[in-house]
């Protein structure tokens, strides 16, 4: 390996860009976060989603998102293999993939 690829492979290595929300899977999802269009919406629900996906566009690691507990952020099995999730209400959850610091397919699912 040459000095310049090891300085820039240790200069990559360290560096920490912010986590950012790359797509969606849900539509009005998407329109709520980058538009602030509420249709569809329960007014209830619209401030914890704002929240969640706030914090999830910019979060660094999958553990910025664990410091809201009420959350409950965990990954999925089976069929969701790979999905992660944090909870919006009962039975309502935001699931993404996370990959090299992204979230994409951001969706909204009902689990009822």
């Amino acid at each position: 390996m040459r000095y310049w690829e090891i300085i820039c492979q240790v200069t990559l290595d360290s560096l920490r860009l912010p986590m950012a929300i790359l797509s969606f899977s849900s539509k009005s999802l998407e329109r709520l976060f980058e538009d602030d269009d509420r249709t569809g919406f329960s007014p209830a629900s619209v401030r914890k989603l704002g929240d969640i996906l706030a914090a999830l566009d910019n979060a660094r690691t999958l553990s910025d998102l664990r410091v809201f507990p009420g959350w409950r952020l965990h990954p999925l099995s089976g069929s969701l293999d790979g999905l992660w999730s944090l909870t919006v209400t009962r039975n309502r959850r935001v699931v993404f993939h996370f990959f090299r610091g992204n979230a994409y397919d951001v969706d909204l699912v009902d689990y009822h």
